[in-house]
């Protein structure tokens, strides 16, 4: 999963770890196409093996969707 972020790296990083976030965070650079496709923050991506965007998440999403959406992406390996 990535989660992409516009803020300053430090605040962010800073932030992930004193909320336990333990899947890895993208931090598009002004010239990645993420930042054109973030419409709102939060944006959360699932993504699958092959690097394809299985599920786009825009603000809060909870732990139990995002499960279901992981359990239907591994099913499809």
């Amino acid at each position: 999963m990535l989660a992409p972020a516009s803020d300053h790296t430090g605040k962010v990083r800073q932030f992930a770890k004193a909320a336990g976030v333990i899947y890895p965070i993208l931090l598009p650079s002004a010239s990645s196409p993420f930042v054109d496709a973030i419409q709102s923050l939060p944006t959360t991506f699932l993504v699958d093996k092959n690097g394809r965007i299985a599920k786009e998440y825009v603000g809060e999403v909870s732990e139990r969707a995002v499960r279901e959406d992981v359990d239907r992406v591994l099913a499809e390996l």
